[in-house]
């Protein structure tokens, strides 16, 4: 067996992305994502509500948490024949958690996500931006002596997802996740970054006080 020590892990995700993205498009509101304008209700007329996107974005988060922590020991040497057959269902089971097939609601939802999705992947690259450059992410790496004072309340790895949004906004999943909106067209601020990213985690290193409902852990 092969195991990484509690670390921090910051970056853009284009599936954690995409759930904004569609907020942006439809128009719809929910949680701290409220900050940009009416858009076509292509998704609300097709029956999304805010509680909806909200469990589907959890799902969506906590998915990519499990996938982050099954994937870290694969990192290691494949040695035996079960090890190699672990690996190949791990690689399957990913293919089949696109955001659009984590939601679980209307099938008139999904089928509208599944045409976003298409329209989403060619604007990726422009979108990633929000993720820091070279300079801010040395600068950020020193961020990992003060993360290391939440690793009894944040489970390893602590995931920080940076999403493109037009308002500076901070999200909390739990039980290891916090999410911050970046505007994409303009520079990152590293002092500003770090700081936001120590207030979410003793964010929720509050919130993981309080176990998590049952039926919010993520199920492989």
């Amino acid at each position: 067996m092969w195991y990484l020590p509690w670390h921090l892990s910051a970056g853009y995700r284009p599936f954690v992305d995409f759930c904004v993205w569609v907020l942006e498009i439809d128009g719809l509101h929910a949680g701290p994502f409220d900050r940009h304008p009416e858009g076509n209700g292509i998704l609300r007329a097709a029956g999304m509500d805010a509680t909806g996107w909200q469990v589907w974005f959890s799902r969506v988060v906590a998915t990519l948490d499990t996938q982050e922590k099954t994937f870290r020991p694969q990192l290691a040497p494949l040695t035996t024949d079960l090890e190699r057959r672990q690996r190949m269902n791990t690689l399957k089971w990913w293919t089949q958690s696109l955001p659009t097939q984590l939601w679980t609601g209307s099938p008139l939802v999904r089928e509208r996500l599944e045409v976003l999705w298409e329209i989403f992947v060619p604007i990726t690259a422009h979108r990633r931006r929000v993720s820091p450059g070279d300079i801010e992410r040395t600068r950020a790496i020193r961020a990992w002596r003060w993360a290391r004072a939440y690793k009894r309340r944040i489970p390893s790895p602590f995931q920080v997802y940076y999403v493109a949004y037009p308002a500076p906004i901070t999200h909390v999943e739990r039980p290891s996740s916090v999410i911050i909106g970046l505007n994409p067209n303009e520079a990152v601020d590293p002092a500003a970054l770090q700081r936001r990213t120590m207030e979410a985690a003793s964010s929720l290193a509050a919130a993981n006080r309080t176990p998590l409902p049952v039926d919010t852990m993520p199920h492989p």
